[in-house]
């Protein structure tokens, strides 16, 4: 089951992820550090909603919406 935090932060940070994202992009857009995004993060990608897309920006993962996480966000 997904959090609330997670929830939340899944509706806020769908476009971005639309887009790729990676995890600071995604911590700067919500305004979370990282001991708090990372966790949420991860609920997010054992739900199925978002993945790594195999590249990297600036040594970071990218992060991208599944299809189920863009059926989730109405995409």
């Amino acid at each position: 089951m997904i959090g609330a935090w997670a929830t939340y932060e899944f509706r806020n940070v769908h476009r971005p992820l639309h887009q790729r994202a990676q995890r600071l992009e995604i911590q700067q857009n919500l305004q979370l550090d990282g001991s708090t995004e990372r966790p949420r993060r991860r609920e997010l990608e054992k739900a199925g909603l978002i993945e790594r897309n195999g590249n990297k920006r600036g040594g970071s993962a990218v992060w991208v919406l599944t299809d189920l996480g863009k059926q989730a966000a109405g995409r």
